[in-house]
């Protein structure tokens, strides 16, 4: 709200601001990261991995596939492929 105010004397900030943003950002994912567990306990799910594999490596095929058939924008067929493996927040 203080952005709409006063665009002139908040337009200062925004450099700290988006300093600050990613290193709090980063922070959280290191935090989120490390209460993961050791690589060890990941590699346990050998079977999962190859699924999610063969998922998203046929999903990049028939993306590909369509782009190549129908002609389609590269860059509008990755946002869409982006859209649909992580929702649409993530190609915003």
């Amino acid at each position: 709200a203080l952005a709409t105010a006063f665009p002139r004397q908040m337009g200062r900030l925004v450099n700290a601001g988006d300093l600050l943003a990613k290193l709090l950002l980063f922070i959280y994912f290191a935090t989120a990261g490390a209460s993961g567990g050791k690589i060890a306990s990941a590699l346990a799910f050998g079977p999962l991995f190859a699924f999610l594999g063969t998922l998203y490596a046929v999903h990049l095929s028939v993306m590909l596939l369509a782009w190549r058939l129908l002609r389609l924008d590269l860059a509008e067929v990755l946002v869409a492929s982006n859209a649909n493996i992580g929702g649409p927040a993530t190609a915003a």
